[in-house]
């Protein structure tokens, strides 16, 4: 069964019943739905941007990645943050930690290496082979 959209708010039911005048980010209320799409695991955040515009995202849908890439001489340097979290289970306190910086766009260093010897602790390699 299709769900009914809501109507569109005008600027003043907003003002009206949020008493102030409306900012894009609160007016918009967009939402990073789970991909059972349930509610209760879904979050509304504060964000701007809109479909057609670089900050893509509209009520609905945004990019999963953010990444900035500087390709220098003395190597690779990356910059990236992604919406959720790392752990998948609604449980975790990893499930939706990444959120927040998401949302305002604060991007984490990525370490690029060339072989397993340049990780550092707390780094790990995972090697998978086909099973006979």
């Amino acid at each position: 069964m299709k769900q009914k959209r809501q109507p569109i708010w005008t600027r003043i039911e907003w003002k009206t019943k949020n008493n102030k005048d409306p900012q894009w980010g609160p007016f918009k209320d967009a939402i990073i739905g789970h991909l059972l799409r349930q509610e209760a695991l879904s979050y509304h955040v504060i964000h701007g941007g809109n479909h057609d515009i670089v900050n893509a995202h509209s009520k609905t849908h945004g990019p999963s990645w953010r990444m900035v890439v500087s390709l220098e001489k003395g190597g690779v340097k990356a910059w990236g943050v992604y919406p959720g979290g790392q752990s998948g289970n609604p449980g975790s306190p990893y499930y939706n930690n990444m959120i927040e910086p998401w949302t305002k766009a604060r991007y984490f260093k990525m370490n690029f290496v060339s072989s397993a010897g340049m990780l550092t602790a707390g780094q790990y390699t995972t090697k998978l082979t086909v099973a006979k």
